[in-house]
């Protein structure tokens, strides 16, 4: 693939540092929470860093994945867009204030205002700064930047709620302070102070980014709604204890997460180098079959040794949390090849297609969390997931072939897909002939795909080669 398969190597490489540092210093940090605090506290701090994720994007309206992609575009003006998101953050921080407010409706974030209005501002800030850094292609110290950021809330936290047994304010409050110092830091990197001193406000710049911006925020709250509103709801209709619960079950399936991520936050680059390429289309299907095929590896994989990972790893009364991970494992791939398809949105700065397409999750996602959650409990929820992220990528499928053609649903593919949900509805079902049948389904899958997996694995060693010799 040449220069653009090198190109795309280089920068899944970097993210990967960044990615696996993170992630396994917090999935370190799980077995920690599990012991230190109970199910009511973890579902309590879970229920304030979901509404975080929710919030931290509105208050200065979500301009982070604005900056980003203007910063990539060939003549862009690195000042102007740093000095329209100066004005931003300080925007951020006066409206955040509504926070205290607003947090009187729920008792149990009332309590801790102070905490989630601090990590809220400083979370949001940390998103423009970081992102504006990837849209200059600062890739090596973005991922310094996350990985220290991950190291001192693991130095905190263990601080916090293992020497002085701080409970639910120590651990906001080792988020709180790391993300304050890599706030910092990132605004160094970034040379914000510099151009603080000469600001270039493009007032004209500014309303084209502001709309483009506009535009991502409904987009934002779906998707905090189609990840993050079954915490609540199930708060609200089984116990803060089952949130406690399904808020564990994540964690496991957070793995495939990072595969996801590491491989995206690249492939959003060399999609927009492609956008005019002759043969970007087959490049771009090439990418999208060998994603696939390796992500469902992973998840199949994960399926499989679902319980004896929760046994080693979780405290004993957060053991039933694996039953909810098996259906947000099979989710998960379709969330990731829904990411891939929906790249074509970023690329053609359609982000009105990209907010239709999270309604139709959104509403999938909250009409069966009212069904399967009194009726499943945690497993209800992931369950709805499941289902919503699929129908995210049948709608994005359907409506992207306007740009380019992805092939998703091959008469393979499809056959791959079911394949997957006979390994997890074979674990889940929890007897010996359920795990018999999942473990046949998965040696065929693995029979079936071992020479396209050899195929990419030479693939990318060639790749490395190819790096090391241009050096």
């Amino acid at each position: 693939m040449g220069n653009r398969g090198r190109y795309l190597f280089k920068n899944t490489s970097i993210f990967a540092i960044g990615e696996l540092g993170n992630k396994l210093i917090n999935f370190i940090l799980v077995p920690l929470y599990t012991y230190v605090l109970t199910k009511e506290q973890y579902g309590t701090v879970d229920l304030i860093m979901t509404l975080s994720i929710m919030i931290s994007p509105l208050v200065m309206l979500n301009l982070g994945e604005g900056l980003m992609r203007y910063a990539m575009d060939k003549d862009a003006d690195y000042n102007q867009l740093s000095s329209i998101a100066i004005y931003a953050i300080l925007f951020g921080f006066v409206i955040s204030l509504l926070i205290f407010p607003l947090s009187a409706f729920s008792p149990i974030v009332y309590e801790y205002r102070v905490y989630f209005y601090l990590y809220v501002v400083l979370s949001a800030t940390y998103s423009v700064v970081t992102s504006f850094m990837r849209g200059k292609e600062l890739l090596k110290q973005y991922v310094c930047c996350n990985l220290l950021n991950t190291f001192l809330i693991a130095v905190f936290n263990i601080f916090f709620l293992v020497y002085l047994k701080s409970g639910v304010e120590g651990y906001l409050l080792a988020y709180i302070l790391a993300k304050f110092i890599c706030v910092i830091l990132s605004l160094f990197l970034c040379r914000f102070i510099e151009k603080g001193k000469k600001f270039d406000f493009n007032v004209k710049l500014a309303k084209e980014l502001a709309l483009f911006s506009l535009a991502v925020v409904p987009t934002s709250l779906l998707w905090w709604c189609i990840n993050s509103s079954d915490r609540i709801m199930i708060t609200q209709m089984s116990g803060i204890a089952e949130n406690g619960i399904l808020a564990i079950s994540y964690k496991i399936p957070s793995i495939l997460v990072i595969f996801n991520n590491i491989f995206m936050q690249a492939w959003k680059f060399s999609a927009i180098k492609e956008k005019d390429s002759l043969d970007g289309e087959k490049f771009t299907n090439d990418m999208f079959q060998q994603y696939m095929i390796s992500s469902m590896i992973i998840s199949a994989t994960m399926i499989i040794i679902i319980r004896i990972i929760t046994k080693v790893l979780f405290a004993p009364n957060y053991y039933e949390s694996w039953e909810a991970s098996v259906f947000l494992l099979v989710g998960y791939v379709f969330m990731g090849l829904s990411t891939f398809v929906g790249t074509v949105y970023y690329v053609e700065k359609n982000m009105i297609g990209n907010m239709l397409s999270a309604v139709v999750g959104a509403v999938v996602n909250i009409v069966l969390n009212l069904i399967l959650i009194p009726v499943l409990g945690p497993s209800g929820a992931t369950l709805a997931a499941l289902c919503c992220y699929f129908a995210v990528l049948v709608y994005r499928y359907i409506d992207t072939r306007k740009y380019q053609k992805i092939n998703v649903f091959t008469k393979n593919n499809i056959a791959m897909y079911i394949m997957l949900l006979g390994i997890g509805l074979g674990i889940y079902i929890n007897n010996i002939w359920g795990m018999a049948v999942s473990i046949l389904i998965y040696a065929v899958f693995l029979l079936i795909n071992r020479s396209y997996a050899v195929k990419l694995i030479k693939s990318r060693i060639k790749t490395i080669k190819e790096i090391k010799r241009s050096k």
